[in-house]
């Protein structure tokens, strides 16, 4: 195993922790090499997609694709990555129409995806 494939793996393990302490359900898609690396289920079992990149880099191309992945499926998709102090930090690709709404009536811009899960409880 690479350094490089060590570090993404533990900081996909660090995001999942993020939610599992808040009493989230959350599979992660070890290894998949594929546009989602965690899936988060609220206390309803709403969604909501993580790629997780520690540098937050993605291409234009990855993310039209998380965006369209969002839409056809109805869920909010994230991007988990670190700021420059090693903190996890989220920026939403998508968000579904009615969390949107939801979320500038709180007067929220960008919410969290934990903030977004809780919508739902």
């Amino acid at each position: 195993m690479n350094k490089r494939y060590r570090a993404g793996a533990n900081f996909e393990r660090r995001v999942r922790k993020y939610f599992e302490r808040d009493g989230f359900f959350v599979i992660r898609s070890a290894g998949s090499r594929g546009l989602v690396d965690l899936a988060v289920f609220g206390p309803s079992g709403q969604a909501i997609f993580i790629q997780c990149k520690r540098r937050g880099k993605l291409s234009n191309h990855e993310w039209r694709e998380l965006e369209t992945l969002g839409k056809r499926y109805d869920v909010c998709v994230f991007i988990a990555r670190t700021d420059y102090q090693g903190r996890i930090v989220f920026d939403y690709v998508y968000l579904k129409p009615d969390v949107k709404a939801e979320a500038e009536g709180n007067g929220d811009e960008e919410p969290l995806p934990g903030e977004v899960a809780r919508l739902w409880a």
